[in-house]
């Protein structure tokens, strides 16, 4: 008798801890979360828009964000000589994530991504509640 109910029980046991797998990794899936690489490239030679559609943010009171269609990059500058990292978003079709620099205060962080062509591309930082948001093109 112990038999006949070992084998359903095991199962039921692996499908919970399979369903908590899948449903973490799916829930882990909603943002990507990268930690920007410290570059001198200054992604404000781009200007606020150019010709290729790229754009920056205007500077919030904590950080900057960029987005360089070239290279599908992401770039963060922390503006706050606080000690804390700064984080820029962002959103383009089904996909969102962020970009966290940890390069320090006047320092320039790189994200690499790869974005879908010709898509709109919101790219904002947050600070107090606010939303600085710019849209740019994939």
């Amino acid at each position: 008798m112990r038999r006949r109910f070992a084998v359903p029980l095991v199962s039921a046991v692996a499908a919970v801890g399979l369903f908590g797998v899948l449903s973490g990794s799916a829930y882990a899936a909603d943002w990507e979360v990268n930690t920007g690489v410290v570059t001198l490239y200054d992604p404000d030679e781009l200007g606020y828009f150019n010709q290729h559609g790229d754009a920056c943010a205007i500077g919030s009171p904590n950080g900057r964000i960029c987005f360089d269609s070239q290279d599908d990059g992401i770039y963060v500058m922390d503006e706050k000589k606080d000690g804390h990292s700064v984080t820029g978003y962002w959103l383009t079709g089904n996909r969102k994530g962020k970009c966290i620099s940890k390069a320090g205060a006047g320092k320039w962080a790189y994200c690499s991504k790869n974005f879908t062509e010709h898509k709109a591309i919101d790219i904002w930082m947050e600070y107090n509640g606010h939303k600085y948001l710019v849209t740019g093109a994939t």
